[in-house]
């Protein structure tokens, strides 16, 4: 069973402590995926990242660790290795707005920016989640840099309700897009570990129950804040972003409302007319099959164009998952 086999890595890897653990909607023959991984230049990427006119990249990654690639931290000549090559990816990339999971730190985004070369980026969010007495494995945290203009930002965790208490939590940040203000949010719901001596049939359950408690939770949330005025000037566009450990395509999942919450609050999977070979944003490994656990949902009157997945980068067992916002 898939839940199964992603908990023995999970298990596997924790005893090891040398690799980590855990719109308009367009159509599908416009998504870019591709399947290999980025050239890696011998020099520095300079950015030349202009954002297009009147277009902004908009992303989600799940980093895996970073920048150790592991719960423990790495050498610091390892960690640089790790930090220098998504550096060097952003750039490539040209991002404008990225969601980032799995960061240990604000500053280790920081010294990431720091990296890229681009005095215009900076940190719009990173949460601080403390590393519970409970927790198997260190908390890592969420995150949001852009060169865009932050006009407001914060993070919080989410609440303890029906005696399930959901990890982490959230970070967001509101942007101001050549006049239109844009409400982001980076999150990375309930993973599908099973940790030693915890009931291999149960412990799905309740993993899926605080997903789904998370996501009511979260179209709560996204709904208060997206309708804050700054200055007499309304939200016009909100993108929910992150790394949902859940998937519609898999048949482990049937039954989990999680997704479907989102899409009944009004909130739109960009990707919702493409299929599952065409987005998978965790590649097939030895323990698991490719699957889909990374999604950007919106919400706004502003058009959406070229969704892209981006090449899987040896750092990460997630792919970039990204979209342009259209002015």
């Amino acid at each position: 069973m898939y839940l199964k086999k992603f908990s023995g890595l999970c298990l596997g890897l924790i005893s090891l402590l040398c690799v980590g653990c855990c719109a308009n909607t367009t159509n599908s023959a416009s998504v870019v995926l591709e399947k290999i991984d980025t050239p890696k230049p011998d020099k520095p990427v300079i950015s030349n990242a202009i954002p297009q006119k009147n277009q902004i990249k908009v992303c989600t990654w799940n980093m895996r660790w970073f920048p150790s690639g592991s719960p423990v931290q790495k050498p610091a000549k390892d960690e640089y290795k790790r930090t220098d090559s998504a550096a060097r990816f952003l750039n490539w990339q040209k991002v404008d707005i990225v969601m980032l999971q799995e960061v240990r730190s604000a500053e280790v985004v920081t010294n990431l920016i720091k990296q890229m070369e681009r005095p215009d980026m900076k940190v719009a969010a990173c949460t601080e989640f403390p590393t519970l007495p409970t927790d198997p494995v260190p908390s890592h945290q969420n995150a949001i840099i852009t060169h865009l203009p932050v006009i407001d930002s914060g993070y919080a965790k989410w609440e303890k309700a029906e005696e399930l208490e959901p990890p982490r939590g959230y970070a967001y940040a509101v942007v101001d897009y050549e006049g239109t203000l844009v409400l982001c949010f980076s999150v990375h719901f309930k993973s599908n570990f099973i940790a030693e001596g915890e009931d291999p049939e149960k412990t799905p359950i309740i993993n899926r129950k605080t997903r789904e408690l998370t996501a009511r939770q979260f179209v709560a949330i996204a709904d208060k804040l997206s309708k804050k005025e700054y200055n007499g000037r309304k939200i016009e566009a909100v993108f929910l972003a992150g790394d949902f450990n859940t998937s519609i395509f898999d048949e482990n999942f049937k039954g989990e409302t999680t997704i479907q919450t989102i899409i009944d609050g009004g909130y739109r999977d960009v990707y919702a007319d493409v299929s599952q070979d065409k987005r998978e944003t965790m590649p097939a490994t030895k323990w698991h099959p490719s699957t889909v656990f990374d999604y950007i949902f919106y919400k706004g009157e502003k058009k959406l164009d070229d969704p892209y997945i981006a090449p899987k980068q040896w750092i990460s067992d997630h792919r970039m998952v990204t979209i342009k916002l259209v002015k």
